[in-house]
């Protein structure tokens, strides 16, 4: 069975319609990145972000691995950041900032925890059907941009690819 994981569309989802995200192009709460510098320039530049944020890094990176199966795994690594603007420089205010920012990350995986169970027991979308839970490490981060702190999430859900050569491709 291939399957392929489509986290910039899963995370804008979760973005839409977590409650303490409610994501909308009036207020954007949900952005992509390919770096950490590209992240700090878009924390540091943006006039239209306030409140929490939801911030993936679209880069790839992964590794392949040989089951020797019909089909490779293409073990990509995930990242996404919580972030939530400190408007004083209080150690007060920061682990408030760094407390609301580990809930909404806690209610992300509890998401991607349910979907994957979900994809597993009852044949729904497959997309997280291979999340590996184990692999989940996060870490505070900041300050980045103008003064932002929060958690730094990474995970691997691995992709599923045939490896058959096609000698059409070939000249």
């Amino acid at each position: 069975m291939q399957v392929n994981f489509n986290f910039n569309s899963y995370m804008l989802t979760v973005a839409e319609t977590l409650k303490e995200l409610k994501h909308t192009e009036a207020a954007p709460k949900y952005h992509r990145a390919s770096s950490i510098s590209e992240v700090e320039e878009l924390l540091q530049n943006s006039t239209k972000t306030s409140g929490l944020q939801l911030i993936i890094q679209d880069d790839r990176e992964g590794r392949i691995i040989d089951n020797r199966a019909e089909l490779l795994i293409d073990d990509k690594y995930r990242v996404f950041y919580v972030v939530k603007n400190v408007q004083s420089l209080t150690m007060e205010e920061r682990e408030e900032a760094l407390d609301d920012c580990e809930t909404v990350v806690k209610k992300i995986l509890s998401k991607m925890f349910y979907d994957m169970l979900r994809a597993d027991n009852q044949g729904a979308d497959k997309d997280l059907l291979f999340f590996d839970r184990n692999s989940v490490r996060y870490q505070t981060i900041g300050p980045i941009g103008d003064n932002y702190h929060g958690i730094i999430v990474m995970f691997t859900v691995p992709n599923t690819f045939s490896y058959a050569y096609n000698a059409d491709d070939w000249e």
